[in-house]
């Protein structure tokens, strides 16, 4: 079944369907809010419980017309931020648990150890280590990264290619 299919499931017949998609995001959604997160096993379950809940809540609200994965990454960055904020928190990654390719752009492909990993996202602001995180790590398209972060996707081919630029200048 679609996700589309099992909204309209969950939303008509039996509210049950949701965990069909639960299973399907899982494993994704706890991936990048680790990785948002350091990697704290805890406050990773925590946050995409919330998340869960409150897509579940909001399922009635959700615009058909987008993509749900998505809707449901946006909902996840912002329950991240937000649990960070109230932390006084900032978003941080944990180099040894990464498999970062690719820095440079496509003419430029760079492979990092985690100690370089390390010094240069440590250098990079929040809103670069996001967006790297998106698109290298969970490997999303610039379309779907504009729906998350709200933005056009020239904001998002001009941020990455920013981020990337300043990766590049740490090298």
């Amino acid at each position: 079944m679609t996700d589309q299919e099992i909204i309209k499931l969950t939303l008509e017949t039996d509210k049950e369907n949701f965990a069909y998609l639960v299973e399907r995001y899982q494993r994704q959604i706890l991936a990048y809010i680790s990785r948002l997160l350091n990697f704290n096993q805890t406050n990773t379950e925590d946050v995409a419980s919330q998340t869960f809940m409150k897509v579940y809540i909001n399922l009635a609200a959700y615009n058909h017309t987008l993509k749900f994965s998505s809707w449901l990454y946006r909902i996840a960055h912002n329950e991240a931020i937000n649990f960070l904020k109230s932390n006084n928190k900032h978003l941080s990654f944990d180099p040894q648990n990464i498999d970062f390719h690719e820095i440079g752009d496509d003419k430029d492909p760079r492979i990092m150890s985690s100690q370089d990993l390390q010094k240069y996202l440590d250098k990079l602001s929040d809103s670069d280590k996001n967006i790297l995180t998106l698109f290298y790590l969970q490997e999303l398209s610039i379309a779907e990264i504009a729906e998350i972060l709200k933005t056009t996707t020239g904001s998002v081919k001009s941020r990455l290619s920013q981020a990337r630029k300043k990766a590049r200048q740490l090298l």
